[in-house]
């Protein structure tokens, strides 16, 4: 149910984002769907994990309606929705990593910037 309403939520999102029915209903829509997704997640696990990835998503959805509103407080949450992020995937670490995901780890490294870089530059 959660999931559901989850992805109802962020489809109407996409919908009606460039309509013009009113600033307030698209600000809702866009946190709302993550929040749904955040329910979901503790609905489905009662685990310290799934109570930690949940926070996760309502920071993120703070950061969301926030940066509608002021980048500088919508950019905070995000900051800390990934503080957060790094926590929960610190304490879930591996304890050996195989090769493969070493290389992916630094193809992400190098390849993030890089294409942000190739995305933003000006060629001329």
């Amino acid at each position: 149910l959660w999931l559901a309403a989850g992805i109802v939520m962020a489809i109407a999102y996409w919908v009606l984002a460039d309509e013009a029915i009113g600033e307030l209903i698209v600000v809702v829509l866009k946190p709302a769907s993550v929040v749904m997704l955040a329910v979901y997640a503790v609905a489905g696990g009662r685990h310290r994990d799934a109570r930690a990835i949940a926070a996760v998503m309502l920071i993120g959805a703070c950061g969301d309606a926030a940066i509608e509103y002021d980048t500088i407080a919508g950019g905070a949450f995000f900051l800390l929705a990934h503080v957060a992020a790094i926590a929960l995937y610190r304490r879930n670490m591996r304890a050996r990593r195989g090769t493969s995901q070493v290389l992916a780890a630094a193809a992400l490294l190098l390849g993030v910037p890089l294409g942000a870089w190739l995305l933003t530059h000006d060629p001329s």
